[in-house]
């Protein structure tokens, strides 16, 4: 059932970023959330921006993109572990390439 999720999360990485992460996981903890860590997850511009120093820009960037496939994201996980999503939270972490996706789980169907 993660393993589905990841991959549902890596496609959808690839689509909106040109391209996904190279290690990818999913866990779900105390039944109260998801949490997908995504590895070298940024493009190779965006990899140039955060060595010269812009790494505001790529968060920027990074939370946009993340808010325009919220809806997809929270769909994905929904449908891998049949509970609600009621919160997302996405984390980007510069300097180790590294993204962390949060989803709240909301009372059993």
């Amino acid at each position: 059932m993660l393993g589905a999720v990841t991959t549902s999360v890596v496609h959808l990485h690839v689509e909106a970023f040109g391209k996904g992460p190279t290690a990818a996981r999913t866990d779900l903890r105390d039944g109260e959330y998801v949490l997908c860590v995504l590895r070298d997850t940024f493009t190779r511009a965006e990899s140039k921006l955060v060595a010269t120093g812009h790494t505001d820009m790529v968060r920027r960037g990074r939370e946009a993109i993340y808010a325009s496939i919220e809806v997809d994201l929270c769909t994905i996980v929904e449908s891998g572990v049949k509970r609600p999503v009621v919160g997302f939270a996405p984390a980007i972490t510069t300097d180790l390439a590294l993204v962390t996706l949060l989803f709240l789980l909301g009372p059993q169907i």
